[in-house]
Parts: C-alpha cells; sequence; structure tokens
C-alpha cells in the first residue's frame, strides 16, 4: 500500500508543481527524480507502517492546499488521492486520520 500512496501523492506534488502552485518544503521532496527509492526501499529507520503513516499525512497537507483553491477539482491526480484516502483511511472522533485497520484483524 505504502507504494500506492507515494505514486498518489507524489503524482498531485508533481500536478500542483506544473500549475505553479506553492508545495510546502516538507512535501518538496515528493518531486524529486530519486525520491520514490528513497523512500520506499532506502528509509531504514521507520517500518512500512510508519512509512504509510508519513505518506498520509503529507496527502491531507496537499489535499487541503487543493481544496482551498479548487484548482485541482479536475485532475485524475486529486481524484485518486482523494479516493485512495477515502478506501484506505478513516477519520477518528478526535478528528485525525489512520490506516484503516485490515479486516479479520
Amino acid at each position: 500500500m505504502l507504494e500506492l500512496f507515494y505514486t498518489c501523492v507524489a503524482n498531485l506534488c508533481k500536478i500542483m508543481d506544473e500549475r505553479g502552485t506553492k508545495i510546502p518544503d516538507e512535501q518538496y521532496h515528493y518531486i524529486k527524480k530519486d525520491d520514490y527509492n528513497k523512500c520506499i526501499y532506502h528509509k531504514r529507520d521507520m517500518d512500512a507502517t510508519e512509512r504509510n503513516v508519513v505518506v498520509m499525512k503529507d496527502a491531507d497537507i496537499l489535499i487541503k492546499i487543493c481544496d482551498s483553491t479548487g484548482d485541482f477539482d479536475d485532475t485524475s491526480e486529486y481524484q485518486l488521492l482523494i479516493r485512495l484516502l477515502k478506501e484506505r483511511t478513516i477519520i477518528d472522533d478526535g478528528g485525525s486520520r489512520r490506516l484503516r485497520q485490515k479486516r479479520g484483524s
């Protein structure tokens, strides 16, 4: 699931950058060429679940930026990320997003 989250976030970052929208410094790495391998395969200090949470939080930040402008509502990158967040995450009673539990767990 990490690869899917990462790809959706990176694709949205790239379209935002192409359209001249300021990407926060903390999320800017998604548009760099070698970031995928660095994030997916070379981050030994975090396990996959922790990396999923980081990418999910980055997605939340980007979605808020997109929602505030409405400039990306028509893009498949934005729509796919929204769909992924709806299907794979849940917002708890405190308003925080978390990963859904796997069925049978």
